[in-house]
């Protein structure tokens, strides 16, 4: 039987009691899972991709395999650098609640933009590595995915995944290429490029500055501060509300209709799917996202999990994009017409969110 990573006394930890990952994974290849997940420049990605050996056979990512992935890791940025564009149109009072944890109230600070741009691509990178697990995941002989890894995809997210890979938009595009070295650059960003002290002190900053925002804000929750946070709160709206009729006044004027980008519009709409999943039997590990953010509490070896202070900045970044797509998801800022019906909204218009399955 094939060694699976060892099991020590830190597995029976509360944090891996909660995490329940010794029992998510037992009996896969977590190695493997780990792999999948890979990602490089653009010549990893131009030549077949050896996962691993399994039962003495080499699980191989076929050329013209990596070639779709690398594509469609391409259109995730561009489609991530939309959501971008749509966050920069809310009210502040809409991006408070999009921030909160609660759903009776809003949080102080607002979602926001990254500090840092390595932040940014590093974050983003995550959301690729996903990409690219899921693909690999989905190219790989049913028998194989199940009894190595783990992986049984319901007929819903086959269907998703069969969609997307059979597109005539991505199909077009393979044998695309990165236009130039700073758009590979951008798109492969290497974690450990970062400092190891400046993530560490910018993480240190972000919780602080959080933890004493939702102190302040449990402390006024008695109603002293009611008053101006009422006027605060109509001054954000007014502002808002000058800001959507200046947007809609720009989108009005425009004759330039833009150019669709099926790719884009494909990844996101999967990855939406990725975020919105409903569990099977109440299984959290049954949504590919749940179970991805599990691969990724792997140690680079797949021998152990990773402790909290290793992942919770991963789960961070998981979560940030979540929030991206989501915001894009319901108030889209440009139509989306590839893939969707005609009750997808129009940006300034009465709508209810985009229907995009």
């Amino acid at each position: 039987m094939q060694d699976t990573g060892p099991k020590d006394l830190a597995l029976t930890t509360p944090w891996m009691e909660r995490t329940k990952w010794a029992y998510v994974y037992e009996g896969a290849r977590r190695d493997l899972l780990v792999r999948l997940s890979e990602v490089g420049p653009a010549w990893v990605h131009s030549r077949d991709f050896l996962i691993g050996e399994y039962e003495g056979v080499n699980l191989v990512s076929r050329r013209c395999d990596e070639q779709k992935i690398w594509q469609l890791m391409i259109a995730l940025d561009r489609a991530l650098d939309r959501c971008e564009e749509t966050m920069r149109h809310p009210g502040h009072p809409l991006l408070c609640w999009l921030n909160t944890i609660y759903s009776h109230r809003f949080y102080p600070k607002p979602f926001g933009f990254l500090g840092r741009a390595a932040t940014r691509q590093r974050y983003r990178r995550l959301w690729r590595r996903f990409i690219a697990f899921l693909f690999r995941a989905y190219r790989l002989p049913p028998e194989v995915r199940q009894s190595a890894l783990g992986v049984r995809f319901t007929k819903t997210q086959l269907n998703q995944l069969r969609q997307v890979w059979e597109d005539e938009a991505l199909v077009e595009d393979v044998g695309g290429h990165v236009d130039n070295e700073r758009d590979e650059k951008e798109l492969y960003y290497d974690d450990s490029s970062d400092s190891d002290e400046e993530e560490e002190e910018e993480d240190n900053k972000e919780e602080d500055d959080d933890n004493d925002l939702i102190r302040r804000f449990n402390e006024d929750e008695d109603g002293d501060e009611d008053q101006d946070s009422d006027q605060a709160e109509n001054e954000e709206i007014e502002e808002d509300t000058r800001s959507r009729e200046e947007s809609e006044e720009e989108c009005s004027s425009g004759t330039n209709t833009p150019e669709v980008d099926k790719l884009a519009e494909l990844v996101f709409r999967l990855s939406v799917f990725c975020c919105t999943e409903v569990f099977t039997d109440g299984q959290p590990t049954s949504s590919l996202l749940v179970y991805y953010s599990g691969v990724l509490g792997c140690t680079d070896d797949g021998s152990t999990f990773r402790r909290p202070r290793d992942y919770t900045p991963q789960l961070s970044a998981l979560i940030y994009i979540q929030r991206l797509l989501l915001l894009e998801f319901a108030l889209p800022y440009r139509t989306y017409t590839y893939g969707c019906d005609d009750s997808t909204p129009v940006r300034g218009a009465s709508y209810e969110p985009p229907v995009l399955f």
